[in-house]
């Protein structure tokens, strides 16, 4: 037997069975012992019941920022791929680039929150970050080389460098956030929740340089981050104050730290905009009619697939198969 129970998951309504396989606590004794037991209760109980099917309402499917409107979002023919066809890419390096950094700054934000920053320095960091590489490997996501990884190191260290004074005003990190809608389920995750002076910041981590002109781009983080904030406020009684984007691969804190603002107004437009893109997810909509950056396409498996269908023209198609 569950020890906390699942009463509110259950709701039985005519018979509530209880099974365990080992004995109960001394505490749950009384009750456990004092109900009808088996098989007594098969050849009496259980008998005398007449049961009626339920309908079976079926489970909302759960849609991610990142892992689904950012990738549709990015090339609908890559989610078609890589989501829907479950593909691997073999061009995963970007991939584990980018988890080794937030991972390794994950672990430094927790040693923050327990209280344990002054025993951080560049040593300690190094060990951090050769334990998350080492973890990594063991995973499906192919690993990157040697001058990639002193990339992500150096990007960890910066960080950490330049923002050490900031680190007590940690309250959180990795925070869980999903919302409700009509017919599915958008969930995320925080990177970090800053507070102090009884303000309230989210912040965002990019392993990415910062675009310079890319407004489409900072728009859809912005979306997120204001759907993030609403969330925060609505499920949580948590107003958030300034939305902030961090990108580590600048090397100057004042050029990788950006500030948006937290307009309410954007939520519901965010919101429909979400709806609209699961929407055309969910209408298998994967069809390109506007080519990514060639950057994009440069790294996708895919080109070759698009080239051959006119996705890519002759400029984008040099561009794309640039090395």
């Amino acid at each position: 037997m569950q020890q906390s129970g699942y009463v509110a998951f259950s709701r039985p309504q005519k018979v509530l069975v209880l099974t365990a396989h080992e004995q109960p606590k001394a505490h749950f004794a009384p009750i456990w012992q004092g109900l009808p037991q088996w098989p007594y209760v098969r050849k009496e109980l259980l008998a005398a019941q007449r049961f009626e099917p339920h309908e079976r309402l079926p489970v909302k499917k759960t849609y991610s920022f990142t892992g689904d409107l950012k990738i549709y979002e990015t090339c609908p023919r890559q989610y078609q791929f890589f989501r829907e066809y479950d593909f691997t890419p073999s061009r995963s390096a970007v991939i584990f680039f980018g988890l080794l950094v937030h991972q390794s700054i994950e672990e430094v934000h927790r040693i923050a929150l327990d209280g344990r920053l002054h025993t951080l320095d560049e040593p300690r960091i190094r060990e951090l970050f050769e334990r998350t590489f080492r973890f990594l490997c063991l995973s499906d996501v192919r690993p990157i080389g040697d001058r990639a990884k002193e990339s992500a190191f150096t990007q960890v260290v910066n960080y950490f460098r330049q923002n050490r004074e900031e680190m007590h005003r940690i309250i959180e990190t990795e925070v869980d956030v999903s919302l409700e809608k009509d017919d599915y389920i958008l969930a995320g995750k925080v990177d970090l929740l800053l507070g102090g002076d009884g303000k309230l910041e989210l912040l965002d981590f990019k392993t990415s340089p910062r675009p310079k002109h890319s407004p489409a781009l900072i728009a859809a983080y912005e979306r997120q981050l204001c759907t993030y904030a609403h969330i925060l406020e609505r499920r949580h009684g948590r107003h958030v104050d300034r939305l902030l984007l961090y990108w580590t691969s600048e090397a100057r804190k004042e050029d990788a730290l950006m500030t948006l603002p937290y307009r309410p107004e954007r939520v519901d437009e965010a919101g429909r905009h979400f709806d609209a893109t699961v929407g055309r997810i969910r209408a298998g909509e994967f069809a390109v009619t506007t080519p990514p950056e060639a950057a994009i396409c440069r790294e996708c498996d895919l080109r070759t697939l698009c080239r051959a269908e006119g996705v890519i023209g002759e400029v984008g198609e040099s561009e794309a198969l640039a090395a």
